[in-house]
């Protein structure tokens, strides 16, 4: 499979959303949970959104465990609360993937993208996140999810 990793200038995004901790294997779990609340809220507090939902890899994964904000971006900022939490992601230039298949083999876009950046001289910074445009739910063919990986450069 050939991977075609872009590079991309991108405004900053709003996020409603709920931050956690967990392994790998656990995310899935965190998006079933925070998604739903994260929608409610917004509903509750009349916030529109500006995009599909997206899971913030605010840190790499290090000791088995990930630190991820995962939620959609809105409109115009609300203000949060308890769990549900308003963030920016900055302004910023990334290396960008289109990826279509199973998330189990996403590490193919992310390994593209840490070789486009090797052999283009760019450095990568150490958070990254995913846009989930196919909802797992309504769409059982995983050969048709479609998630969009954007890496911000150093």
């Amino acid at each position: 499979m050939t991977i075609d990793v872009q590079f991309r200038h991108l405004p900053a995004q709003t996020v409603l959303g709920v931050e956690a901790r967990t392994t790998i294997e656990g995310i899935a779990g965190v998006l079933d949970d925070a998604l739903p609340a994260a929608f409610q809220f917004a509903g509750m507090h009349g916030a529109a959104f500006a995009g599909p939902p997206l899971t913030w890899y605010i840190e790499p994964p290090a000791d088995g465990e990930v630190l991820i904000f995962t939620g959609a971006p809105i409109v115009t900022p609300i203000a949060g609360e308890g769990r549900i939490e308003v963030r920016t992601i900055p302004e910023c230039d990334a290396a960008y993937v289109e990826y279509l298949g199973p998330y189990e083999g996403m590490h193919q876009a992310y390994a593209a993208i840490a070789e486009w950046a090797a052999a283009n001289g760019r450095q990568l910074r150490k958070d990254m996140w995913e846009v989930y445009w196919t909802d797992p739910a309504q769409e059982p063919d995983q050969s048709k999810w479609r998630t969009e990986i954007f890496w911000p450069l150093a």
